[in-house]
């Protein structure tokens, strides 16, 4: 069963920037894990990678330009310690789901927000373009991002 498989075992080739993980314990992250939100980073500890300023400071140390793409920030967050064990309780957690759509994408071979229209949308009966957009202006056809109260950018458990 893939929900119990290593999430970063199908990720081979994403790397921790320094060649070594920053917590060993990255390695029992499963998808189960990051489905649940259990994989071990919460966002009020340690910061939300996806979103600024944290995925600001990500760019510049591993040399990319803004916003960093989904390779690269899960490059950097390869080098750092985890804020909990696997699996022992949830945060809600951006990442995890970033982590998520690569692992969607080498399984499919698609492009995640591909995979998403024809498997997910497309059976549902929704069609035409699906995107978002997390700048202030967008292009038409995006739909706005808006985050909630204290810039969180999803549902907050309570």
């Amino acid at each position: 069963m893939v929900a119990t498989v290593s999430a970063f075992a199908l990720l081979p080739d994403i790397r921790p920037r320094s060649g070594r993980l920053g917590d060993t314990r990255i390695g029992r992250i499963t998808i189960r894990n990051l489905l649940t939100h259990s994989g071990g980073w919460d966002a009020a500890i340690s910061g939300d990678p996806i979103a600024a300023p944290l995925s600001r400071q990500i760019a510049s140390p591993v040399g990319v330009a803004f916003p960093p793409s989904p390779p690269a920030i899960i490059s950097y967050m390869l080098d750092r310690r985890l804020d909990f064990d696997p699996g022992t309780r949830i945060a809600y957690s951006n990442f995890g789901f970033l982590v998520l759509g690569r692992v969607i994408e080498k399984l499919s071979g698609q492009p995640y927000a591909e995979f998403v229209r024809l498997q997910v949308l497309a059976p549902l009966g929704i069609s035409g373009e699906n995107r978002i957009c997390r700048r202030i202006s967008c292009r038409p056809g995006y739909r706005q991002y808006h985050p909630l109260a204290g810039g969180a950018s999803g549902a907050q458990p309570k």
